[in-house]
């Protein structure tokens, strides 16, 4: 302000040339530095400007990233409520357990009775409930949420799930695979009470029951049930069904834990030579009942007799390659609509039923009708033999 009022007041025509001199370098410097200050404040206008600008951009980007955030949020909260909204029936179903005969809400197994109502379940083996398919996995088969969300995934279609599934749960279906199938433990102390039940209860050979033995696919556990291995059509191991036999009301049937049901069956190769390919397939409902047919109706070409352990999965595309097809299953209502199904599929297929019950029932009428004919001819020949003697 001082440089300023001595630039602007009447010149004092009293001042000594120096003084002149030095006022005109005063107002000089004055208007010099007026100049910067107005670059100055162009160069802040300008920077003001450029931070708006970029704070406005900030803003844009920001707003679309909380966007995105809440999309991913709702597409995760999406795909958890369509996980726990997935029948519960279907998961007791994968996981090894059967539908009670006698009522429609009960699943069981060799250590779950599991009632199911909607989304709830309860479990009156270990009085424990809760709600939803991821809790169902969880308590099932006793394990983390990251592990049951993978195994559903693994078993109802990565692909949907993916479309929807955050980076997280990526990496969990990547880094915690489901694990493989653990057969249970074998017990060479319970195998002769095993084969016992086999040959002696359900009159199956000894010598196909020992061969089956010899090659690994039926065994004996700790629990004294029959372990029938069940494998892919490429011979791996993907899980066991397992049939009670210790005492005479015994009728537990069912999957070891972590059998892979969509892939795997118990099957037996009979009849043709070695090097021919497979002509005909069988299917049963259980392994006891493949071998009784075996048993009753020695095939002749070569040919694959599977358990597919009642309402088990069809390997449709292979058994498209068969020249003849035979659906042995029960002649009730469940056998008869998939035995329809697949007739409807497949053109080569035959439908045979038993005459009992089932095939074991079959082969034990069988088997009692064959004694008593030997019976009566032995008797015939004795009596044929007493009256020549005479």
């Amino acid at each position: 302000m001082l440089y300023y009022a001595a630039v602007v007041k009447e010149p004092d025509l009293n001042l000594t040339q120096a003084e002149i001199h030095h006022q005109l370098a005063d107002r000089q410097r004055v208007l010099k530095d007026n100049e910067a200050l107005k670059q100055t404040a162009k160069a802040l206008i300008r920077d003001k400007e450029e931070l708006e600008q970029r704070l406005q951009k900030l803003q844009i980007v920001m707003k679309r990233q909380a966007q995105e955030a809440q999309r991913w949020r709702e597409q995760y909260q999406a795909m958890m409520a369509q996980m726990r909204s997935l029948p519960l029936t279907q998961i007791a179903f994968e996981l090894g357990l059967d539908l009670d005969s006698s009522n429609n809400h009960k699943w069981r197994n060799e250590e779950h009775v599991i009632n199911i109502t909607g989304s709830k379940f309860y479990d009156w083996k270990l009085l424990k409930g809760g709600g939803g398919a991821i809790d169902l996995v969880m308590h099932l088969q006793q394990c983390s949420f990251t592990n049951a969300v993978s195994w559903l995934m693994d078993h109802f279609g990565e692909p949907a799930v993916l479309q929807t599934v955050t980076e997280q749960i990526t990496v969990i279906v990547t880094e915690k695979p489901q694990q493989p199938f653990i057969p249970p433990a074998p017990h060479e102390g319970n195998w002769l009470p095993v084969r016992e039940y086999l040959t002696r209860s359900r009159k199956l050979p000894a010598s196909l029951v020992d061969k089956i033995y010899q090659k690994g696919l039926i065994y004996a556990d700790e629990r004294q049930n029959a372990v029938f291995v069940r494998r892919t059509l490429d011979g791996e191991v993907v899980g066991a069904s397992l049939r009670g036999t210790v005492g005479e009301n015994d009728f537990f049937e069912g999957l070891a834990y972590g059998s892979r049901r969509s892939q795997g069956w118990f099957y037996i190769v009979a009849g043709g030579k070695e090097e021919e390919p497979i002509q005909e397939a069988v299917l049963m409902e259980s392994a006891i009942e493949a071998l009784s047919y075996r048993t009753l109706y020695p095939p002749t070409k070569k040919t694959m007799i599977l358990s597919i352990n009642e309402m088990g999965y069809l390997p449709v595309n292979w058994l498209a390659n068969m020249k003849e097809i035979v659906i042995g299953f029960k002649q009730d209502q469940a056998g008869e609509e998939k035995a329809q199904r697949l007739i409807q599929k497949l053109s080569q297929t035959n439908r045979q039923v038993p005459v009992n019950k089932d095939w074991n029932a079959d082969l034990q009428t069988y088997l009692r009708r064959l004694k008593h004919q030997l019976i009566q001819d032995k008797m015939q020949q004795i009596h044929q033999e007493e009256s020549q003697t005479e």
